[in-house]
């Protein structure tokens, strides 16, 4: 039940009680408290702790549903973590990411310890790690790719085979390689 709807049903249900207890007694009652001097209607003092009850309620869902919130929007920037970690993976990048959330504690630790294999083989419905596991496929198999928009490290080992692959279609390629050096 929504927050606004639990405070309309509460509204009726106290006003309920006011005018079934007004029906039976419609006296006043005087309560003196350091001093002060409060004259309400008996069904104002019987309605007073349920209004205060409701205060209570209406605090506890907020704090509740604030937190409800929290643990949503950690689970879904662990999952854009987790997708950008798995297709890291695929590309043959070392994976260091931090999550929240239990789950994807114990996902990216198993996620961080597995190679992925490009003899097996593999379908993904997320189409950016289709494309990466597609792009390591094509350069295990010796197929020369464009690496340059996964901005992967010079060291990596799909960076170095598509090397190879590259300087197995282009022999000047070599040329370049040197002049690096």
């Amino acid at each position: 039940m929504g927050i606004k709807r639990y405070f309309l049903v509460s509204l009726i249900y106290m006003l309920a009680i006011g005018l079934y207890v007004y029906s039976f007694n419609g006296e006043g009652y005087t309560l003196e408290f350091f001093g002060l001097s409060l004259s309400f209607p008996v069904a104002f003092w019987m309605v007073l702790p349920v209004f205060i009850l409701v205060i209570a309620s209406i605090g506890h869902l907020v704090f509740y549903n604030f937190k409800d919130f929290l643990y949503k929007r950690a689970w879904k920037k662990d999952s854009e973590v987790f997708h950008e970690a798995a297709k890291n993976r695929i590309l043959g990048e070392e994976v260091n990411a931090s999550y929240k959330t239990d789950g994807f504690k114990f996902a990216g630790k198993m996620l961080q310890a597995m190679k992925f294999d490009p003899s097996l083989p593999s379908s993904f419905i997320e189409e950016d790690i289709a494309n990466a596991s597609a792009i390591a496929v094509s350069v295990a198999n010796g197929n020369y790719e464009d690496l340059k928009k996964y901005k992967l490290s010079k060291e990596n080992p799909l960076v170095l085979q598509n090397t190879l692959n590259r300087l197995k279609v282009e022999p000047k390629y070599a040329l370049e390689i040197l002049k690096k050096l």
